[in-house]
């Protein structure tokens, strides 16, 4: 795809939609006509992150980057921030923009992992990614 930032959309909702192998194990994907499918399975989900983190690090450099794991609680889209628990303690992310508004939503109560970065005291929003363990 010719759009860096469609690319990165795409791939963050092909990632969510790859099985875990929990419930299923494979999900075909087939375009209209003669087009081969793709083929999502557990080793997939396993695998667009690393795809993102290439992508990506072009302008984050990885010292930069925290992962945050916890539970989401809070989001407030309108005013472009999320946050999460962890361990007693809230940590608010700002610069969440609207790419990935149909992600969020569904995941609040549910244990995620944000990658930010730290800027003048704040932590800036990178990727957002459910914390769903990949059955192998």
């Amino acid at each position: 795809m010719p759009n860096d930032e469609y690319r990165t959309t795409f791939l963050k909702l092909t990632r969510n939609l790859a099985p875990t192998g929990k419930l299923f194990g494979r999900m075909e994907i087939t375009g209209t006509g003669d087009w081969q499918p793709v083929v999502l399975i557990p080793a997939s989900r396993l695998a667009i992150p690393e795809v993102l983190k290439t992508e990506k690090g072009q302008d984050v450099d990885d010292s930069e980057v925290l992962e945050i794991k916890g539970v989401l609680r809070a989001l407030d889209l309108n005013n472009d921030w999320l946050e999460i628990t962890v361990e007693g303690g809230a940590q608010k992310i700002s610069g969440v923009g609207d790419a990935i508004d149909d992600l969020i939503g569904p995941m609040v109560n549910h244990n995620v992992t944000v990658s930010a970065r730290h800027r003048k005291s704040k932590l800036l929003f990178i990727d957002f990614e459910t914390d769903e363990e990949v059955s192998r």
